[in-house]
């Protein structure tokens, strides 16, 4: 089973009564629509993948607490197709202005250097637990991705 079907199967509980999209801050503002995101992967249209639109949820949760179906998580559903477009090579123009703040974090303790003194102690410590839940990994990979694209 793809990936893309196992997104899906989460999204096979929306009702579509639309309460998501009514208090939904993103769909305030923009073209965003958690609905018809989610009837698109229903209908197993991959081109949402592609689409800017499922990068401007701001993942607040406020659809999950709006949404009368339990056990329907649509912020997650959301990370979940932006992790999965990533891995396909869609969405670098995303996640490219995060680098440089992640990278911040890991050398010098902090997104802004200078800010407040961090000791040597603490980024070794930081980086540590960069490495064993794997957020480093992620950040090289996400470096790899944000230079493919560029060429």
């Amino acid at each position: 089973m793809t990936k893309f079907k196992l997104v899906s199967a989460d999204v096979i509980k929306c009702l579509s009564c639309g309460r998501c999209t009514g208090y939904c801050p993103a769909s305030r503002v923009s073209d965003y629509n958690i609905r018809h995101i989610l009837n698109r992967v229903l209908d197993g249209d991959t081109s949402v993948l592609t689409d800017s639109l499922i990068w401007l949820c701001f993942i607040c949760g406020t659809c999950i607490v709006k949404c009368p179906q339990e056990g329907l998580w649509p912020p997650k559903i959301i990370q979940n197709l932006r992790e999965y477009a990533l891995n396909k090579g869609h969405g670098a123009w995303a996640v490219a202005h995060l680098i440089p703040a992640v990278d911040n974090f890991f050398k010098y303790g902090a997104v802004l250097k200078g800010i407040f003194p961090v000791s040597p102690k603490a980024i070794e410590e930081i980086n540590k637990l960069g490495e064993l839940t794997g957020m480093k990994a992620i950040l090289e990979k996400r470096k790899k991705l944000v230079e493919e694209s560029k060429e």
